[in-house]
């Protein structure tokens, strides 16, 4: 295994990486609880200023894998002093990702529990769930690939049609100002630092096919191409977050913070002709794409461990992300609310501090460490 693979598995093209991105980041959308401030004119402008700061965070890392081939981490290797740092960057990731897939986790327990199957037994739930994770994420991330494209098609159908289905709801009146409220910078950066995706995407950016330059058939060089899934994820998941909270807004106007799941007692609403269970629609599509992005956070834990490791000891890469997720799925079983992990002022750091680790410091680390690789072998 050289120092740019991650491990042996076959590769995806950066439009599935794209697709599992977006099916990660719709599923929040569509699962997350909302904050008190969020029926205003002012939550539109503070979605688009998270996606100017998204774009500057994903900056470094584009730029980096525009250049270079492979999982970024793998390029923090050579002397002690980076092994340490490659260490502590993926320690810190590490974090970020089981901070990721316990609210996943919590987000689609409550999701289902508190909405279509109230009565739903959480032991079976669990078990069931566990289960499912472990059996896809031994499959590897071309499965998971190959099924993204699929959820991420019906999410969009069933948000499409709901938002179709309730035409003769929306009252644009009921979206009120302010259009500019003291909050909003911090509000916007507060959602950037929120973001999953980057970390995934640092995770599996060497998981992505290069692409062979066409001007010299018989080069063997090949150009880097996962750069570009973010370029198709981030403006479509910035509309769809947009419309989401249009949709939200212009249909449940003032009652909307008061709702748990907005988008579920929307499409509890919506029927149309012989479809009269949208919420049906919308909590299954939700559950595939729920389950998808737990199992790609498994997944890129994986990589990162195995990064980590010598090659020779891939396996226990394997077994250790499985420690984790019984461990994980073992306290994701006892919380009984997710808002701790998010109001709690403490969190605030600890988001800026992964997030700095892997946006910034982690493109530059590997810059250095591709220049020194290049010394050495000149």
């Amino acid at each position: 295994m050289n120092h740019n693979q991650i491990e042996p598995v076959s590769k995806i093209s950066h439009f599935q990486l794209a697709a599992l991105l977006m099916v990660s980041a719709i599923f929040t959308q569509i699962t997350a609880l909302p904050e008190l401030s969020e029926h205003s004119m002012s939550k539109f402008i503070t979605l688009s200023l998270s996606g100017v700061f998204l774009l500057a965070l994903y900056t470094p890392l584009l730029i980096f894998t525009s250049r270079n081939s492979g999982n970024t981490l793998s390029y923090c290797n050579g002397s002690t002093p980076s092994k340490v740092i490659r260490w502590i960057l993926g320690g810190i990731i590490l974090l970020r990702l089981v901070y990721a897939v316990v609210l996943s986790l919590m987000q689609l327990k409550f999701a289902i529990t508190k909405t279509v199957m109230p009565y739903l037994s959480l032991s079976f739930f669990m078990l069931l769930t566990l289960v499912t994770v472990f059996y896809g994420m031994s499959k590897g991330i071309q499965a998971s690939a190959r099924v993204a494209p699929i959820s991420l098609f019906f999410l969009i159908i069933a948000i499409v049609a709901i938002s179709f289905m309730m035409y003769d709801r929306i009252d644009v009146l009921r979206i009120y100002s302010p259009i500019w409220d003291n909050g909003m910078l911090g509000g916007g950066f507060k959602l950037a630092l929120r973001n999953d995706e980057l970390f995934l995407f640092a995770a599996l950016s060497g998981f992505v096919n290069s692409k062979s330059p066409k001007t010299s058939k018989t080069s063997q060089t090949s150009k880097p191409n996962s750069y570009k899934a973010v370029l198709y994820y981030l403006p479509i998941v910035l509309v769809s977050g947009l419309w989401l909270n249009f949709l939200f807004n212009a249909v449940l106007g003032r009652f909307m913070p008061q709702i748990l799941y907005p988008m579920y007692t929307i499409a509890s609403f919506a029927t149309f002709n012989v479809i009269e269970r949208m919420d049906g629609v919308l909590v299954t599509a939700a559950i595939i794409a729920g389950l998808l992005k737990i199992i790609l956070i498994f997944v890129c834990m994986r990589s990162i461990i195995a990064c980590l490791l010598p090659p020779a000891k891939f396996k226990s890469a394997k077994t250790t992300v499985y420690v984790i997720g019984l461990v994980v799925f073992a306290a994701t079983f006892f919380i009984v609310e997710d808002e701790p992990l998010l109001i709690a002022d403490w969190w605030k750091y600890f988001f800026m501090v992964t997030m700095a680790a892997t946006a910034i410091i982690l493109p530059i680390t590997g810059f250095i460490g591709r220049s020194k690789r290049k010394r050495e072998t000149e």
